[in-house]
């Protein structure tokens, strides 16, 4: 079974990722304290799957640059968040 993703994305920045299910608003406090900044306001976009391959079909939730890299509960990073 292919495991899935929630992201927080606020002020067109990748804020956070974790496994769905589990305290994304938790994820983004973290963030928050470790970049020293207020409370931001975010989305959420859940079932999301994390790639390398740019997918042919579906929608791209978010692509990792300069706004934010995705990274998966291993700590690795991809290139794709991508919604069948």
């Amino acid at each position: 079974m292919t495991k899935t993703y929630t992201l927080a994305i606020g002020s067109d920045m990748l804020l956070a990722t974790v496994v769905d299910g589990a305290d994304i608003n938790a994820a983004v406090a973290v963030y928050c304290a470790e970049a020293n900044c207020d409370p931001i306001e975010f989305e959420v976009e859940t079932g999301c799957t994390l790639t390398d391959d740019e997918p042919e079909t579906g929608e791209i939730v978010w692509h990792s640059g300069n706004s934010g890299w995705i990274f998966d509960d291993f700590g690795e990073t991809r290139k794709f968040a991508i919604r069948a």
